[in-house]
Parts: C-alpha cells; sequence; structure tokens
C-alpha cells in the first residue's frame, strides 16, 4: 500500500491533511498552520511512502514538528482502517475504557451541564503588586470552587509568563485549591530555576508545551523537575508522544498531553490517550464540527473509547474541501 496524494487544507490556526492510498483508504490529520516550505517537505516525504513505514516518514519532517505530526495522525488512521481496528489497538491495546477530559474554561455552568468535570483556568496576566496579583488569583479560584462544587478539578495555566519568583508565590498560595497541576508557570529555559520550584513546593507543575524537539523532555525529566508530562500533539503527533510517554513512566511521570485543536486532533489525541499506562487526563479542543462528527459527548467528565477503525471518526469530504488548499 502506497500513499498516492495528499492535500492540505487551510482552516483557521490549522491546517488539516488528507491523504488517500493506491488502495483508496483515506487517513487524516492536523496541525498548526504550516508555512509553504513545510508543505512542500509534506509532500515530498509522503507521496509514494508506505503508511507502515510511519517512523521514516517522522524522521524525514523532523525538521517540521506540525507537519511531522499532522502525517503521523493520518498513516495510523490508514493503518487503523486496514486493520479495522482503532489506532490505540495499533499500540498495544487499550489501558483503560475511557479517557478523562480536560477543556478550556469558557462558562462554567454550561460546561458543566454538558458533561464536562475538568477545565483549564487561564491566569491573568500580571497587573500591581505582586501580593494583590496572588490575592486576585486566590479570589478566582476561590469563586470558582464555590460555584462548581467538589466534583470539579481545575488547571491554572500561566503560559510560562511568570518569572520563577512570581510562580513560586503563587505556587504556594494555591496549595489548598488541590489543583491538578499547575500549567507551564514560567518559562523553561532555567532548569535549575525550574527544579527549584518543584522542590519548594507542593502543588504538581505541568511542562511541555513548548517543546517542539524530543531532546528536549529527558532533561526534565532528570532535573526533577516536572509532574505532568503536555507535549502538544499538533507538534508531536500519536507515536512521538507514545514513545516519550515510556521514558516518562520510568521516573513516575504523568502524562496529560496538550491540545487546543479542532476535531481531528481531538480525535488523534483520544487514541494516545487510550495506550497509555501512564495517562492521567486528555485536554480537548472541539469534538465535532461541519466536517467532523463520530466522537460521543462527554459523560461525567469522561469520554467512552472509539471503537471505529482508525481515529474513530466520520469525515465530510465534501465540507472539508470548501475549506481553501493550503499553499
Amino acid at each position: 500500500m502506497k500513499i498516492t496524494q495528499l492535500n492540505a487544507f487551510a482552516s483557521p490556526g490549522a491546517t488539516l491533511l488528507r491523504i488517500e492510498t493506491d488502495s483508496g483508504l483515506r487517513g487524516y490529520g492536523e496541525c498548526r498552520t504550516l508555512p509553504a516550505s513545510d508543505l512542500a517537505l509534506l509532500k515530498q516525504a509522503a507521496i509514494g511512502a508506505d503508511p507502515a513505514a510511519y517512523e521514516i516518514a517522522r524522521a524525514r519532517l523532523a525538521d517540521s514538528p506540525g507537519a511531522q505530526a499532522a502525517l503521523n495522525m493520518a498513516l495510523l488512521d490508514v493503518l487503523g482502517k486496514q486493520a479495522k481496528a482503532p489506532i490505540y489497538s495499533l499500540l498495544g491495546g487499550a489501558t483503560r475504557h475511557k479517557v478523562r477530559l480536560l477543556t478550556a474554561l469558557t462558562d462554567l455552568a454550561a460546561q458543566m451541564r454538558a458533561g464536562e468535570r475538568a477545565f483549564v483556568v487561564p491566569l491573568a496576566t500580571p497587573k500591581g503588586s505582586r501580593l494583590n496579583f496572588v490575592a486576585n488569583t486566590v479570589e478566582q479560584l476561590t469563586k470558582l470552587r464555590e460555584q462548581a462544587g467538589d466534583n470539579v478539578d481545575f488547571v491554572l495555566d500561566a503560559q510560562g509568563k511568570l518569572v520563577p519568583a512570581e510562580a513560586g508565590n503563587l505556587s504556594a498560595a494555591l496549595e489548598r485549591f488541590h489543583l491538578l497541576w499547575f500549567d507551564e508557570p514560567c518559562p523553561i529555559a532555567n532548569l535549575a530555576a525550574v527544579r527549584k520550584l518543584a522542590k519548594e513546593n507542593v502543588t504538581p507543575l505541568g511542562f511541555g508545551r513548548s517543546i517542539t524537539k524530543p531532546a528536549g523532555v529527558p532533561d526534565l525529566f532528570r532535573e526533577q523537575a516536572i509532574d505532568v508530562l503536555r507535549l502538544d500533539i499538533r507538534l508531536h503527533g500519536i507515536s512521538q508522544i507514545r514513545r516519550l510517554a515510556v521514558v516518562a513512566e520510568t521516573y513516575y511521570t504523568a502524562v496529560a498531553p496538550f491540545n487546543d485543536g479542532g476535531p481531528i486532533a481531538s480525535a488523534a489525541a483520544i487514541q494516545l490517550a487510550a495506550s497509555m499506562p501512564n495517562f492521567v487526563i486528555q485536554q480537548v479542543g472541539a469534538l465535532s464540527s461541519a466536517v467532523v462528527s463520530g466522537l460521543p459527548a462527554p459523560r461525567d467528565g469522561f469520554l467512552p473509547l472509539p471503537t471505529a477503525p482508525g481515529l474513530g471518526i466520520t469525515i465530510n469530504d465534501s465540507a472539508l474541501e470548501r475549506f481553501p488548499e493550503a499553499v
């Protein structure tokens, strides 16, 4: 089986990938918006390739993380459809029967009615004195906890905006909220400062969203600077995160892949989550759209594992083709 055609479509904030094989099977992937140079590399790596050689394709696209991530999803989608099995069955089988979901906080009451039970809370940009900043954040989380009750969990997302000293003060003040973790509290460029932050505070720390190369991950483990590994599925794809999760397991580190993309990326993330023993929770963006359907709605914070082949979703190619071709 060989890839005979590749189409890339420009969706808002994303590139949606479709590959077709000489057997008629189609596979789909998603990444962040790709520049024209990366699209050219993607076509060179894909056309004529055997979908089973997805690790070779990944190596050929090592300088374009997004392109390799989208192609990896699409190749595994094809292999799953060929085997008439979900992707997680190709990765060693399911390690659970449902996946816990994490979503960005937009409207807490409405999201809870929709079956969501764990939320990413964006950290406000620090303004004024450090004391006021900490107090305002504590007040925000206190109100959310009162509104949500005890059966909801929160992740505070700093997006690497704080310096280590600010992150340390805030982390200490957050201990009583029992956050799932404090996400990207500061940049990871200074690992010594990150290690000090992890050592001095009880609140778990999540890092990895900004890492584009797998070589940047082991140092986080060796420095004991991380509690939750947060690699972006739209930069690493399924198989690369699955491989790095094995390394994380040897350091007793949980894995909660980052995903703020559309339903193709969310479907890929759910397949990945189902296959990892040290998985803790999966952040998802959209679960359905005019292009993608087939994933059930969350129930009590969980999503049952898809059983359909490949990514486990249905693609409306007519709707997909309404997007312009990426160039």
